[in-house]
């Protein structure tokens, strides 16, 4: 009997036909609501939604890429408290990165994973390399001495 996978399991991805025994698509797969049977209508709709993944797909790679340009090598300043050593009392975590980046560059990060690949915990002129959803990028962070300092 052929079938189309539907949910992610260990007998395929979702989306490919496979050729199983009846009684185990009938009296297992079908009931999990695993696969559904293979019909041309079936088929056709599941290639459709295939092409429209594969679209989506393309278009964030797009926008990621975009993204990451217009943060590549740019400067983004935050101030901090530090110490009389200029060493930061708390080191600079991706929260206040994101922030920073989003307000000073006008960009939306949206959902996108921001990874700091080292601690910044000093003050002056850094140079970060965070990841991107996988994509490593350089950005330069100035860290001054906050305001608020005693």
């Amino acid at each position: 009997m052929k079938v189309i996978i539907t949910k992610e399991c260990q007998y395929g991805n979702i989306g490919e036909i496979k050729e199983v025994k009846s009684g185990f698509a009938l009296n297992f797969l079908l009931p999990q609501q695993l696969v559904e049977k293979a019909t041309d209508k079936s088929i056709a709709f599941w290639q459709s939604r295939k092409e429209v993944q594969a679209k989506v797909v393309a278009k964030k790679a797009v926008a990621k890429d975009k993204l990451i340009e217009q943060i590549r090598n740019k400067v983004v300043k935050i101030s901090a408290k530090a110490n009389e050593s200029d060493i930061l009392y708390a080191a600079i975590h991706e929260k206040e990165l994101r922030v920073a980046i989003e307000n000073q560059l006008g960009l939306d990060l949206g959902n996108y994973k921001i990874k700091l690949l080292s601690n910044i915990k000093k003050l002056g002129n850094q140079e970060a390399k965070i990841n991107i959803n996988s994509e490593i990028v350089d950005i330069k962070i100035n860290i001054t001495k906050g305001d608020d300092q005693n």
